[in-house]
């Protein structure tokens, strides 16, 4: 089924961007990717039109201005600001409009729209070395024991629906659109194991996933309430609001059952995507070396699931608990019988 573009007005009125969307998409782009390609290329043509300025062809201070726009503007509706910051998109934001920027701009030099694109590295001696813009690598937040009871307290004033998503978030530490789109046909109670499929997963290839059996238990419950002329392929979370009854539940809907619990328990920087980080990062406490991690969290890349066991710092406690024992602990003994004298 074609993407549909309706909603990105700017978008549906420029055929080449359509053609660029529909390239995307027979190409094999999932619609979680082909929606942020759509969101971001209609933003730089939102962009374009408010400054009167042709979307191409674009030069290297035109990226300038348009990069500058994002860090300085206010965060719209459904975009995350930065940690601290009052004004300006999220740095993540800003590199990956950039990303989908330099794809289109190939593709226009590809059909002979345009000469050359500004985005090409050997245009330019500063991309060549550092890119055009920094991608930023941000540690993931984790909540202290006391925002996770919080979370816990919180969650469980929430409807079955919801409280067996965050279970199930936890317990697989799955990615939104991956809960969001979870059908009875992925569920094998058998083998008590969840299909991650490629064609709904970022990493792009298909995973198994074990449940243990009391999750297995409330999947089988939640099961009995769907209608029994449901397909196996249709989403099992169904929207619980009177407008949007008995239809697949959407990542936005999502989103906002996360921030209903972010604002009531005053997390600022709880978010979807927190839980699977809390989940990852307990795995690497609890052993788990990184190609076990890797393959369980579907990462494309060993550099993105070390940062997990980073954050639990195992191997730092286990280096730590082997120094106690060496000569630091005899010399840090003294001093610790030297400060406690009067």
């Amino acid at each position: 089924m074609a993407f549909d573009v309706s909603r990105y007005h700017l978008i549906a009125s420029d055929e080449l961007a359509q053609r660029w969307i529909s390239l995307r998409g027979r190409l094999g782009a999932p619609e979680t990717t082909l929606k942020a390609y759509a969101s971001d290329l209609n933003d730089y043509l939102r962009w374009c039109s408010s400054r009167r300025r042709p979307p191409y062809p674009l030069a290297l201070d035109g990226i300038a201005d348009y990069v500058r726009d994002m860090r300085e503007r206010a965060a719209g509706r459904g975009q995350r600001r930065s940690f601290g910051r009052r004004v300006g998109l999220e740095p993540t934001t800003v590199y990956r409009r950039i990303t989908t920027l330099r794809l289109w701009f190939d593709y226009l030099v590809e059909v002979e729209v345009i000469g050359r694109s500004a985005f090409t590295r050997e245009n330019s001696r500063f991309s060549s070395r550092i890119g055009l813009i920094r991608k930023p690598v941000n540690t993931p937040w984790l909540p202290n024991d006391r925002d996770w009871q919080t979370i816990i307290d919180l969650v469980a004033m929430e409807s079955h629906r919801n409280r067996l998503m965050f279970l199930l978030t936890y317990e697989c530490a799955l990615r939104r659109a991956e809960l969001c789109t979870l059908s009875l046909s992925d569920i094998d109670h058998a083998l008590r194991q969840i299909a991650i499929r490629a064609t709904k997963s970022k990493s792009r290839y298909d995973r198994w996933l074990p449940i243990s059996k009391e999750t297995a238990a409330l999947l089988i419950a939640y099961e009995r309430s769907l209608p029994l002329t449901m397909n196996s392929t249709e989403p099992i979370f169904r929207s619980e609001s009177h407008r949007n009854a008995g239809k697949a539940i959407s990542s936005w809907t999502w989103n906002k059952v996360v921030e209903r619990i972010r604002d009531a328990g005053s997390l600022s920087r709880f978010h979807p995507h927190t839980i699977r980080h809390v989940a990852l990062t307990d795995l690497a406490r609890a052993g788990w070396d990184v190609l076990e991690l890797k393959a369980f969290a579907g990462h494309r890349k060993i550099s993105t699931t070390e940062i997990y066991v980073h954050l639990g710092a195992r191997h730092l406690a286990e280096a730590m608990d082997r120094t106690w024992t060496s000569i630091f602990a005899a010399r840090r003994q003294s001093l610790i019988g030297i400060a406690r004298d009067e």
